[in-house]
């Protein structure tokens, strides 16, 4: 585990090769989700935002293994963000829950956060580049989302 004095004396010997996972799919596991209140001043923004922040524990056969030669899949960490504008989008955020097995047949957002973290997923992560930085590593996009069967 880092603490604020080791990052302040990292060298870029000590970081590496900056580096996202690889397309295809794995198999994740929630370590946090919640509902966060969106700060943003756009005109068009969501009024929250649901993260679930989730790490891989397996790549799947349609990942190449070279690709992944050197990477520790341990401390890796991947984050799926669901924009609720309106009412009717909380929809996203029930499924996305049930697909991690939380029954919410009963309770709340937050309830089902909760009740996530620790459960399992499945999901296709796809490589979009950033606009803002055409040069940079891309974004890394959750989809496919599907149950951990």
């Amino acid at each position: 585990e880092l603490n604020f004095s080791d990052i302040g004396k990292m060298t870029t010997n000590d970081i590496g090769e900056e580096r996202v996972l690889p397309m295809g799919t794995y198999r994740f596991q929630v370590i946090k989700a919640k509902l966060v209140e969106n700060q943003s001043t756009k005109e068009n923004a969501p009024a929250a935002d649901f993260v679930v922040t989730s790490k891989p524990l397996e790549a799947k056969d349609d990942v190449s293994a070279s690709t992944l030669e050197g990477m520790n899949l341990a401390e890796e960490i991947a984050y799926h963000r669901i924009g609720i504008f309106r009412k009717k989008d909380i929809h996203k955020v029930r499924k996305f829950a049930e697909t991690t097995g939380v029954d919410t047949s009963e309770g709340d957002v937050e309830t089902w956060a909760k009740a996530m973290i620790g459960n399992t997923f499945t999901a296709y992560i796809k490589h979009k580049q950033n606009q803002s930085d055409p040069e940079g590593l891309p974004n890394v996009n959750l989809s496919s989302i599907g149950t951990d069967a």
